[in-house]
């Protein structure tokens, strides 16, 4: 089953740990917080003083030759997983820039040579 995880903020505006829908649907409803959209995610803001106790997120990235891969995960959870199609047309151009480069090189030297 995926957690969908809700991006918290704190009274001070300071971002916190993200928390689970169903916490944050039982926050708002005790009055202990505010829903908004912010770039249009859904977060809610909290109206308590709150401790700022920090956790260490590990961030990986995974660059294939075909598919990249990046993932978010504290020791608890894994927050985001995204693969996508890596960039491959770099090569092809970079090959065509080197033919012109060699190109122009041997131009110049027959202007010399001349």
């Amino acid at each position: 089953m995926l957690n969908k995880f809700v991006p918290v903020l704190s009274k001070n505006n300071k971002p916190l740990m993200p928390t689970t829908a169903s916490r944050a649907r039982r926050l708002i409803k005790t009055h202990e917080a505010i829903p908004f959209y912010k770039l249009g995610i859904f977060s809610i803001k909290l109206i308590n003083e709150t401790e700022e106790n920090l956790q260490s997120i590990g961030i990986g990235i995974d660059s294939g030759s075909k598919k990249e891969a990046y993932s978010v995960a504290s020791k608890v959870n894994h927050y985001l997983n995204i693969q996508c199609d890596a960039i491959t047309w770099v090569k092809d151009n970079n090959h065509v820039g080197q033919i012109e480069l060699r190109q122009d090189y041997l131009l110049q030297l027959k202007l010399v040579g001349n």
